[in-house]
C-alpha cells in the first residue's frame, strides 16, 4: 500500500525530494528510493522545491521538517522584553513572537495572574450586576405579597364559593385560573421593568 502511495505522490509532487516524500509516508528516504527505482523512476537531488511545511515562516528559506525555523533563524540574537505582569526582562527567540504569541509574560505564570486578575475582575462585576438585578426583582416580588396581608384579605370559604359561582353557571377553576393569570402578569411586569432600565 506505501508503494501505491509513494507512486501516487511523486506523480502528484514531481518536484519533492526522496526526504519529502518519505516523510510524507512515514518511510525512509533510502526505502523510498528503492520503491521508485523498481518503477524506474530516479529523483535528482538537485530539484528541490519543498512544500509550504518546509519553508521558514521567519525569512521563507528552506528548513527541516521538525524545527519551527530554519538553522539560520535560530541562530539569531534574543529579543529583551520587559514582562506586563512582573515587569522581569527577559530573552524570546525572534521567530517565537508573533501576533498570536506576541510574548508579553516572562513565564506562563505571569500570563496566568495577569489573565486571572482581568478577566476575574470583569466576571466579578458582570456576577455583581446581575445579583444586584436578582436583589431588586425579589424586593419588588415581596413587597407586591405584602400588599395583600391576611388580616385584610382573609382566606374565603371555597365551599360557599364554589356554590355561588355554579349558581351562576361559573366555575371554581375559571376563577382561581384568572387569579393566577393576573399574577403571573404581574411578576413578568416587574421583571421587564427592571431589564428595561438597565438597557
Amino acid at each position: 500500500m506505501k508503494s501505491e502511495d509513494i507512486i501516487a505522490i511523486q506523480k502528484e509532487h514531481p518536484d519533492w525530494t526522496l526526504q519529502h516524500i518519505g516523510d510524507a509516508v512515514g518511510l525512509t528516504k533510502e526505502r523510498v528510493r528503492q520503491v521508485l527505482a523498481k518503477r524506474g523512476i530516479r529523483l535528482s537531488v538537485d530539484r528541490i522545491r519543498p512544500p509550504s511545511q518546509y519553508i521558514c515562516p521567519s525569512c521563507g528559506g528552506w528548513k527541516s521538517y521538525l524545527p519551527a525555523q530554519c538553522r539560520a533563524c535560530s541562530k539569531k540574537p534574543l529579543v529583551e522584553l520587559t514582562c506586563e505582569e512582573c515587569g522581569a526582562m527577559f530573552t524570546k527567540a525572534p521567530y517565537s513572537i508573533t501576533k498570536y504569541s506576541p510574548g508579553r509574560f516572562c513565564s506562563n505564570q505571569c500570563q496566568g495572574k495577569w489573565l486571572g486578575r482581568t478577566s476575574g475582575r470583569k466576571w466579578a462585576e458582570k456576577l455583581r450586576d446581575e445579583i444586584d438585578d436578582l436583589q431588586a426583582k425579589m424586593h419588588r416580588i415581596v413587597t407586591w405579597i405584602d400588599a395583600y396581608p391576611l388580616k385584610i384579605f382573609p382566606e374565603p370559604d371555597f365551599e360557599k364559593a364554589r356554590a355561588v359561582l355554579k349558581q351562576n353557571g361559573m366555575t371554581l377553576d375559571a376563577i382561581s385560573a384568572s387569579s393566577m393569570r393576573h399574577v403571573l402578569t404581574g411578576l413578568k411586569r416587574i421583571i421587564e421593568e427592571v431589564d428595561d432600565a438597565e438597557n
